[in-house]
Parts: structure tokens; C-alpha cells; sequence
């Protein structure tokens, strides 16, 4: 058997075979395409070094990798959820994968599209790792110019070298990639990549740049998952933080909170998005962040998020700082649509002062209408979520709902929900936040705004 290895070493070396196109000539389950598999690494490496030697400009030597193959990798901890330092931030995983939640200042960048993935994945359970690395690698070679085209248009470079004549080399020697941790970390201008876990994906792609005279590159280590780790480590409360009402040193949010309370209609959010106009960064929209009103029709009109990018959202704009020294939120309970509020934020909101807002039943009226029946695509996703809302309000009878927004009876039918749903909704939530009143402001820190 080893003879027959040095044997097939000595082909690839002298020939336009890599071991990974030697494997696919032979049968599955044959003794020398298990051979291969299981000596692929080692071989993959002695090959690369042979006919890489003049890329290497070592002399031949072979031991030492071309320059290309060693790669940069940086923690989470050292780019933070905000701006990256300036640095471009890719996302190599499928669309799927981007929508459920990334990195703030990511651009999606897709190494497999959805479908390609799921077929990689289920290659890799249901048959082998190597199989599925080679089906990924047929997906990646017949896409590597879209793929280096968007990475240039995200970053703003050109691309000034034929990205195909460069792709045999790194896709023959993934498996044997070198990844180091420098001290410093990236800076404005760098580009940084990630992937789900700072594996295969990522790191290619940081060789094949790499291979094409790129400088600044770097490898998230970890990838999503390491940052997924960072996001939920900073909700983290102690035991004894949870077992006390006191304020904390390590809040998230300032000492100040200012928390918009009142009926549904009155114009929180309104008033809330004047605030942040007038006192930019003073906010914390979490309405905005959960893409849902927080109500059963909340979600009507907007692209409600996941938990994972609800949770990033807040801490990027925790990171962000609030310049003010205060902040004003909503009045919300614990749940925002499908999103859960982290327990370390909700305990600081709950020391938050309220401030009641009221308005006319005909403004808040006016008010609902503007909200929900904005357009065609508003009117007819509520058409599709009142039903649920008639069966949670028991009595009423069955299309009443949606009988009157057909008929055009779109005013009465917001007085109605106001005076017989929304009421109780807003009650049940007074019972239980127990926020201190505050009814009146005298210090100046907020501007004054008429509701109406």
C-alpha cells in the first residue's frame, strides 16, 4: 500500500492530477480511492509544496508553504459588533443562513447558494465528509468569478488577475491551509471574512484573495458561532445580579430611562422616532428591532426578525453608546412579536421612569388607519390576521372583522379593536411592568413634542 501511494505522489507531481481529481477516477469503496481519502491531507500538502515551489520562491525546498497558504485569523472580541474598525466585513454562508441573523456591517457574499448547501450538507451525513467536500468544490469552481466579482464590489477593488488561474492550486490545498493569530487587529480598509464556524469555507476564500496579491485579509475564527457566542455572553447575568432589584455596575443601558408608556394610537412610536431625530442616539427601538408592533397585529406591514438578529440588534446599539446619557424606549412587555427582550435589558427597563402619553380616541383612530391600511400589500396581509384575532376575542362573531374592512368600514372597525381589544392588551401590560410613575418632565433633558 505504500508503495502505491508513492506511486500515485509521484503522478500527481508530474502530471496536471491532484490527488483530489486521482480520487475521482476510481470506483467508491475501492482500496485505492480509500487509500487516497485517508492520505489526502498529507498528500494534498507534498504536492502542493512540489509544484508550488516557484510560486513559493523557496528554491524548491520543499517544507516550507507558499506565502499565500498562511493565513491571519482575529477574534470577535478584537472587532466588536459595530463598525469592525472600518474593516469590510463578508458573510460567506448561503442567504438562509445571512437572513436568520449576521454581523451588522455584513455583506453577504455566498460561497453556496441555499440549495447548494443543503445538498453539500446532506452529502456529508448521509455518505461521507470527503464526498461533500468535493461536491462543494465542483459547486465553487463553476461560480469563482461571481464569487470574487461580489467580494469586489462589497470591498470597491477590481479584480486585476484571472481568479481561474489561481483557483487549481488553493482548491488542492484547503485541507492544508495555516491559520496564525496576530496581536494586532484589523484596521480600516482590511477585509474580514467568516463563514458558520471559521472553517473551510472561510479560509479558502481568504487563500484564494490571498493568492491574488491581497495583504489585508483576515479569517473570523470561530465564524458565526464565535459571535453568536459573543452577542448572548454580554445578556449574561450573574446569580447574584438575578437574585437582586438593585441597579448593577455592568447595565447595558444608561441610569437614565425614559420609557413612552400609553393606549394603543397615542403615537409612541411616533414621538419616539421624533426624539431620535431631534437627540440622535438617545433610543432604543425595539419595536423596530423585532420588525413587529408588539401587538397580535403587530406584525401586519413589516418583516418580523428572528430571536438570534433581535439580539444582535440590541447590543449593537448598546456598543453604539448613547451620547446623551439617557434613553427613551417604548413601553413593551417581555415578548415583542415572536422576540423575547434578554432578562439583563428587561431588569434595567424595569427601573425605567414612565412618562404616560394620551390622545383622543378620534387621533388614535386616524392613527391605526394610517398604520395598518397604508397600502394594498397592509390591507391584505390584516385581512389574513384578523380571523385569528375574532377567535381570541370570544363572542364575536365569525368574518365581523373582516366583513367591515371589505365594506370600507375601516374607522369603525378600528374604534372597535381599540375600545374592546386593545384596552384589555394595555391593561394586562400595566398589571405587569412595574415601571415608578413619572408624569411630568421638569428637567429639560427631553424635548417637549405635541402627541397630536
Amino acid at each position: 500500500m505504500r508503495r502505491w501511494l508513492a506511486a500515485v505522489t509521484l503522478v500527481c507531481a508530474r502530471s496536471a492530477y491532484s490527488p483530489h481529481r486521482l480520487f475521482r477516477l476510481f470506483p467508491a469503496h475501492t482500496p485505492q480511492r480509500l487509500a487516497i481519502r485517508r492520505s489526502r491531507g498529507g498528500l494534498g500538502r507534498f504536492y502542493s509544496e512540489i509544484k508550488g515551489r516557484k510560486e513559493a520562491g523557496n528554491g524548491g525546498r520543499v517544507g516550507e508553504a507558499p506565502e499565500w497558504m498562511r493565513l491571519r485569523g482575529v477574534q470577535w472580541g478584537r472587532v466588536g459588533v459595530g463598525d469592525a474598525n472600518g474593516a469590510y466585513v463578508i458573510d460567506l454562508r448561503a442567504p438562509v443562513e445571512y437572513a436568520q441573523d449576521h454581523h451588522p456591517k455584513a455583506v453577504n457574499v455566498p460561497l453556496l447558494d441555499d440549495d447548494e448547501r443543503s445538498l453539500v450538507g446532506t452529502i456529508y451525513k448521509q455518505r461521507s465528509p470527503d464526498e461533500a467536500f468535493e461536491k462543494g468544490l465542483e459547486f465553487v469552481e463553476k461560480r469563482v468569478y461571481d464569487l470574487m466579482q461580489g467580494i469586489c464590489n462589497a470591498t470597491g477593488r477590481n479584480m486585476d488577475r484571472d481568479v481561474k488561474s489561481v483557483f487549481g492550486d488553493v482548491a488542492r490545498n484547503v485541507r492544508s491551509l495555516e491559520i496564525t493569530s496576530p496581536n494586532h487587529k484589523p484596521k480600516e480598509g482590511d477585509v474580514i471574512l467568516y463563514c458558520a464556524r471559521g472553517g473551510q469555507r472561510s479560509q479558502s476564500v481568504a487563500a484564494l484573495l490571498q493568492s491574488l496579491g491581497w495583504e489585508d485579509v483576515w479569517v473570523m475564527q470561530g465564524g458565526y458561532k464565535s459571535f453568536r457566542r459573543h452577542v448572548r455572553e454580554s445578556f449574561e447575568i450573574s446569580p447574584e445580579i438575578a437574585e437582586s432589584s438593585e441597579p448593577h455596575e455592568s447595565r447595558l443601558l444608561p441610569g437614565n430611562i425614559f420609557v413612552l408608556s400609553g393606549m394603543t394610537g397615542v403615537g409612541k412610536t411616533r414621538i419616539l422616532h421624533k426624539v431620535e431625530e431631534l437627540r440622535k442616539g438617545s433610543t432604543l427601538d425595539l419595536e423596530g428591532l423585532a420588525g413587529h408592533r408588539s401587538s397580535l397585529l403587530g406584525h401586519v406591514g413589516l418583516a418580523p426578525t428572528s430571536q438570534k438578529a433581535f439580539e444582535t440588534g440590541i447590543y449593537h446599539r448598546v456598543e453604539t453608546g448613547f451620547p446623551h446619557g439617557y434613553a427613551v424606549v417604548e413601553s413593551e412587555s417581555r415578548k415583542v412579536g415572536d422576540s423575547i427582550i434578554p432578562e439583563k435589558v428587561w431588569r434595567e427597563l424595569e427601573l425605567g421612569e414612565r412618562i404616560d402619553l394620551t390622545a383622543p380616541l378620534e387621533v388614535r383612530v386616524t392613527r391605526l388607519c394610517e398604520e395598518y391600511l397604508r397600502d394594498d400589500v397592509h390591507r391584505r396581509e390584516l385581512e389574513k390576521a384578523l380571523p385569528s384575532l375574532e377567535r381570541v376575542m370570544k363572542g364575536k362573531d365569525k368574518g365581523l372583522f373582516v366583513g367591515m374592512l371589505k365594506r370600507g368600514e375601516e374607522r369603525a372597525l378600528a374604534a372597535l379593536l381599540i375600545e374592546q381589544w386593545y384596552i384589555t392588551v394595555h391593561t394586562h401590560t400595566i398589571t405587569v411592568v412595574h415601571y415608578r410613575t413619572y408624569t411630568h418632565n421638569n428637567s429639560g433633558t427631553l424635548p417637549y413634542i405635541h402627541t397630536q
